[in-house]
């Protein structure tokens, strides 16, 4: 009984639809419902932190998402590239994530108010305006990978037939 990519391929073009679904749920969640939420406490302090905590805790887990969803791409289409090339594409667009977080994200609104003590020495209205926007960047995030998630259930729905 040998290990057939055959049989791996629809674990792999799944896991990645799942891994890209629940991604880009949990940033359309971020910037439609959380964000706003946390816009409205008043105390700059308070907003801080919450924004703070929740960022701690979503890069663990989106980044992981992101990962999974790129490596089961590559691995479809290693399995097979002829039906697995989508998911190697969605993969790839995934990917752009981790520099983009890196090179635009991170020095434009996440470094100027991660550290406590260097949001401490800032007005209250810069710091509000870097939370805000910190989602305006984040939603670059959302934008790319919603059309992966739609593109890979599109294609998983039309039986793996193309559609672009």
């Amino acid at each position: 009984m040998g290990f057939d990519l055959d049989d791996l391929f629809p674990c792999l073009e799944v896991l990645s639809t799942v891994a890209a679904g629940m991604f880009v749920g949990g940033a359309l969640y971020i910037n439609l419902v959380e964000h706003p939420a946390r816009m409205t406490i008043t105390d700059t302090k308070s907003c801080h932190k919450e924004w703070k905590e929740s960022f701690d805790r979503a890069k663990v887990l989106q980044s992981r998402l992101a990962l999974v969803s790129i490596v089961s791409g590559a691995g479809a289409y290693y399995c097979n590239p002829k039906k697995g090339l989508p998911f190697l594409v969605g993969g790839g667009l995934v990917a752009t994530i981790f520099p983009y977080t890196l090179f635009i994200l991170k020095p434009n609104s996440i470094d100027p108010i991660y550290d406590e003590e260097i949001t401490s020495k800032k007005s209250e209205s810069v710091v509000r305006e870097t939370i805000d926007k910190w989602n305006s960047y984040h939603m670059v995030r959302s934008l790319i990978t919603l059309p992966v998630f739609a593109g890979y259930v599109m294609y998983l729905a039309s039986g793996h037939k193309k559609f672009w």
